[in-house]
């Protein structure tokens, strides 16, 4: 290839990202927040795979920023290594070519690798960006920025305080998320005697998924229980005492399907022990009473928060608890 061809090229490639910014910023807001990745809940209806749809995000937002920066290759393939991706997920070799299987295999990416000096190879990604579900999610994304446009014009403040309002039950939201996941992994680290990060966005992304699913923060904490239970002794199995084989690899169901009866009966009240805050305690009784829980069997062990949190219901509802 001469050099006219080379540069024709390279034109080509800036003309085509000019055409497509807009869209390419477009795709940054929906797989990002602030910065940090998002796992679009479209894309993991489509893979079944929280691993897959989580590294997507990330294949997503790093071919974005190499084309907007211009450090693709001539065919917009971006450079990311094994142990680079190693250290951002903790998985290794074989898992990240499950992932890229699946992602090839659904269309949403293409791969190669070539020789970048003597005996080292370089492992190049791209992005699929005409995928019919990125088109999808592209003309939601717009759909709904122009419906918001409109109410803006017609609305004016009005709609401001309310896109502010939902703006602060996002975020509230949101924290109640982190805070689950904390409580989650702090009873698997206290379980299990392990160190897992109890503020990895990665970790809250999973819990997030099973809340989204419908599972209440109880029934994680006793499948948690009842996975260390059933997996602590084998040498085998002890090394898969991690959020990501809990919670993470679409078998949940199974495991709360399979968690020891008394466990589940008795996880409302055995992570009380782990919280070290009285009005933590006394919130979470009172969460129990709002679930229609019998929490008869605590109020000896936690006599003031048991009153207490009886005490805030009946005054919420304006009737005698009996």
């Amino acid at each position: 290839m001469d050099k006219n061809q080379e540069q024709n090229i390279i034109l080509g490639i800036q003309d085509n990202q000019d055409r497509h910014g807009i869209d390419y910023g477009i795709l940054y807001n929906i797989f990002s927040k602030n910065g940090n990745l998002v796992l679009v809940e479209e894309i993991l209806e489509y893979l079944q795979d929280i691993m897959a749809s989580t590294i997507f995000s990330e294949l997503v937002l790093k071919n974005v920023y190499y084309l907007d920066t211009f450090k693709t290759d001539k065919e917009g393939y971006f450079f990311y290594t094994i142990n680079d991706m190693q250290k951002r997920f903790k998985i290794g070799r074989t898992a990240q070519n499950r992932v890229f299987e699946l992602l090839e295999e659904k269309g949403l990416i293409q791969r190669k690798n070539t020789v970048n000096s003597p005996n080292k190879a370089g492992r190049y990604f791209k992005v699929n960006f005409n995928h019919h579900i990125l088109e999808e999610l592209k003309a939601e994304y717009i759909m709904e920025y122009d419906e918001m446009e409109t109410q803006i014009d017609i609305f004016g403040s009005q709609l401001k305080e309310n896109q502010q309002e939902r703006a602060k039950k996002l975020n509230r939201k949101s924290q109640d998320v982190k805070n689950i996941t904390k409580e989650v992994i702090a009873f698997l680290n206290q379980e299990s005697n392990r160190n897992f990060q109890i503020d990895s966005p990665y970790n809250i992304q999973l819990i997030e998924n099973l809340l989204k699913q419908g599972y209440k923060k109880n029934q994680i904490l006793a499948v948690t229980q009842d996975r260390v239970y059933e997996w602590e002794n084998s040498s085998k199995m002890s090394k898969y005492i991690r959020p990501s084989t809990i919670y993470g690899n679409g078998k949940f169901e199974k495991y709360l399907n399979e968690c020891d009866k008394e466990i589940l009966n008795s996880i409302k009240f055995i992570y009380l022990d782990y919280m070290e805050d009285k009005d933590k305690r006394i919130q979470e009784i009172f969460n129990m009473l709002e679930l229609g829980y019998d929490i008869s069997s605590i109020k000896y062990k936690y006599q003031e928060e048991y009153f207490e949190a009886i005490r805030r219901r009946e005054e919420k509802y304006g009737v005698e608890w009996f």
